[in-house]
């Protein structure tokens, strides 16, 4: 297991403390999409759309999830900011532009 790996398995035992995080954790079936578009190059790793929330003010990630609507894939991020406040934001998968959305 790369480290990438490790820390999405890492990210999903804290989502599953909590609550299951969506598509991601629903079934191994889930999963192993994910993985395979990543390594096909479909999608961005995880790790390169968390850099890119923590650069959005994100200190602390609660949930991540993948959804995907035909060939659109979109990673849903819930953190908490620098003052503790939840957020939620939306990163595009494939460019991980960050979408308009709820906290926007």
């Amino acid at each position: 297991m790369n480290w990438v790996q490790k820390g999405l398995f890492a990210l999903l035992l804290v989502g599953l403390s909590g609550s299951l995080i969506g598509s991601l954790t629903a079934s191994a079936g889930n999963r192993e999409e994910a993985r395979e578009l990543r390594e096909k190059g479909a999608i961005l790793p995880l790790e390169a759309i968390t850099e890119r929330a923590h650069a959005d003010g994100m200190e602390r990630l609660l949930e991540v999830e993948l959804e995907s609507d035909d060939d659109h894939h979109v990673y849903e991020i819930e953190a908490l900011d620098a003052q503790g406040v939840v957020r939620k934001f939306n990163y595009d998968a494939v460019t991980g532009e960050r979408l308009p959305g709820e906290d926007d």
